[in-house]
């Protein structure tokens, strides 16, 4: 059974933006609360093409090979969606002219763990971003 979930948001969508996100060695969870038309992995992933290894979505995963291209059954990043960005160094993911998510996106979850995106450019506790319709179905760890 699937439950949808709405997020508080006060991003206001008025121009495209460029995301930049510092990145640690290693496994990073992140999402995009912008994407540009172009949401290819070869797109969104280009600024660290010298230190990435790969990237794991929700039951998807990809890697790049040593000539660049990408294998696996993840091809694109979606605005509602997290991941695990896998790299062997410190970088920066730069993304340029991304849309920023419809503040009223609502999300379809279901039963078990949801690795989903969080849709906007300001912070916030999980109590104050999770509608209150919805906050005793979230299990935090």
């Amino acid at each position: 059974m699937k439950c949808p979930i709405f997020f508080r948001s006060e991003t206001i969508a008025v121009s495209n933006v460029d995301i930049s996100m510092e990145l640690h060695e290693g496994a990073n969870l992140i999402s995009f609360y912008a994407v540009p038309e172009d949401n290819s992995l070869d797109n969104m992933m280009s600024s660290l093409d010298d230190v990435m290894i790969g990237v794991i979505g929700e039951g998807l995963a990809a890697n790049i090979l040593p000539n660049g291209n990408w294998v696996g059954s993840l091809t694109e990043i979606s605005e509602t969606s997290g991941y695990w960005v896998k790299i062997e160094g410190p970088g920066v993911l730069s993304v340029s002219d991304a849309i920023p998510s419809d503040p009223s996106l609502v999300y379809d979850l279901h039963a078990g763990a949801n690795l989903i995106s969080y849709p906007s450019n300001i912070s916030m506790s999980v109590g104050d971003a999770v509608s209150d319709e919805y906050y005793d179905y979230i299990l935090m760890f």
